[in-house]
């Protein structure tokens, strides 16, 4: 996962959803199912550049192959979890996109409906990670218990990784060499990010394990040089790396969360050093 600033919302946002929020918390108040205006779709291409294309979630190019979807964070209109049983998390088919054995359970047949018009509460994502693995399922911290239906003066810690705001995911997800995904010191943030998203399916590990692969030698021949005192090649390896996690590249999230965790600095401090005279 990648780290991307959030794009300002336009002038007229507020006004132009204004009567359809209005609608959805009446229907709240009657205790009425409550109907959503697909409005978001409109505001695709603001995430789209603030995210470089990418999916917010698995950091794969996402505009370049598909539409994307402008995906609600905290679920709309329904509430699901994932237990403990691995075996209800689901495995992705050989060779092909299709989830199997997903189980997740529905606990509310209401969601977080004040955000489903809430700027904050949006991010691009793409249709596997969306609408394949993610769906309604939301896990927060607990205690203090889960409020069900949840409500608009609750109080939660969601787990799932944002790729605008809260836990940074280099603090939370461990990238293998071979594409592969584990919590980063059993990081129950990283956890149920894996498993929401399905941060670990194959088809995911081969493209992702080429970056990260690389990311990996070009950290090596780093430590290489600067064992033998190579000060020049130190340098053009702190530059490739710096290539490899350019936020316009496809999991570049992941370069540099590699990076921040073997070299134990900021990407920021890495940057300042490779364009170091």
């Amino acid at each position: 996962m990648m780290r991307f600033r959030r794009p300002k919302a336009p002038s007229n946002f507020g006004t132009v959803v204004e009567q359809q929020r209005n609608a959805v918390r009446n229907a709240v108040a009657a205790q009425t199912p409550p109907v959503f205006r697909e409005l978001w779709g409109d505001y695709k291409s603001f995430f789209s550049k603030a995210q470089h294309g990418k999916c917010g979630y698995c950091d794969n190019d996402v505009i370049s192959n598909q539409d994307g979807d402008v995906e609600h964070y905290a679920p709309k209109s329904e509430v699901s979890i994932l237990g403990s049983d691995e075996t209800t998390w689901g495995t992705e088919a050989p060779n092909l996109a299709k989830v199997r054995g997903r189980r997740p359970q529905v606990l509310s047949s209401g969601g977080y409906w004040w955000l489903a018009y809430d700027w904050k509460n949006y991010l691009l994502g793409c249709a596997s990670c969306n609408r394949k693995w993610k769906g309604s399922i939301f896990p927060i911290k607990e205690p203090p218990p889960r409020a069900v239906p949840p409500g608009e003066a609750i109080t939660e810690r969601a787990l799932l990784l944002n790729p605008f705001a809260g836990a940074h995911p280099a603090k939370h997800l461990r990238f293998n060499d071979d594409g592969s995904v584990e919590p980063l010191r059993n990081s129950r943030r990283g956890l149920e990010t894996i498993k929401t998203v399905g941060l670990n399916r194959p088809s995911l590990h081969l493209q992702r394990g080429l970056s990260v692969s690389d990311a990996y030698r070009a950290i090596q021949l780093i430590g290489e040089a600067r064992l033998s005192g190579n000060v020049q090649r130190e340098k053009e390896g702190l530059e490739d790396l710096v290539r490899r996690g350019d936020e316009r590249r496809a999991f570049s999230g992941c370069v540099r969360a590699v990076a921040e965790q073997e070299l134990g600095i900021p990407w920021r401090d890495i940057e300042a050093a490779a364009e170091a005279p």
